[in-house]
């Protein structure tokens, strides 16, 4: 609700993350880490906060300077979420791998838009966490269930069933909840959850 943005938006601004939260905003929007932006991505990290950004979206090989950009500014984490990262290979994800992380895959939209998707096997292989998401409503599915509908179909069609049924169901509960830190909370079936 209203009144329930408006409290968070009070608290963060009486925290004084407001500052932090506009910086992080802009460079997520502007692709730009350097300077006082990734004294700020390090610490939210070093806070165990995650960062859920659009990362090398599309297959242009001069994305991957967006990588490069987090890769050399000491910002590939484990609380850093990137949504696509299509553009990335396997050397990227082989890189990316031992520091810990996620990746945000969007089968329907990448493929519709840029006629390829995300090697998730490799950033799988890697050590990264898979997740499943529907992108935006102008290219992206409606729902999740549709989405994990064309994850499944890709998987078997292009990717040679890489990914158990279990696997494909824990990218859109369990892998989520891990990648922005709430695994403790949610996403899982157990006790007390």
């Amino acid at each position: 609700s209203c009144a329930r943005a408006e409290r968070a938006a009070a608290l963060t601004l009486e925290s004084g993350e407001f500052h932090e939260a506009i910086l992080l905003g802009l460079a997520g929007v502007f692709g730009v880490f350097a300077g006082e932006v990734t004294v700020v991505l390090r610490q939210h990290f070093a806070d165990g906060a995650a960062f859920i950004y659009h990362l090398a979206e599309g297959t242009s090989p001069a994305l991957l300077d967006e990588y490069t950009d987090l890769r050399d500014n000491d910002c590939l984490a484990p609380g850093l979420a990137a949504i696509h990262a299509t553009a990335l290979q396997d050397d990227q994800f082989q890189q990316w791998g031992p520091k810990g992380g996620s990746v945000v895959w969007s089968p329907f939209s990448n493929v519709w838009l840029y006629r390829d998707t995300t090697d998730v096997a490799a950033a799988r292989d890697a050590g990264l966490t898979v997740c499943l998401g529907s992108d935006w409503a102008p290219s992206g599915t409606k729902n999740l269930l549709g989405e994990l509908k064309v994850a499944d179909l890709w998987n078997r069609e292009h990717l040679d069933g890489a990914f158990s049924d279990r696997e494909l169901v824990e990218m859109v509960t369990r892998n989520p909840a891990t990648a922005v830190g709430w695994g403790e909370r949610l996403g899982r079936v157990a006790p007390g959850l």
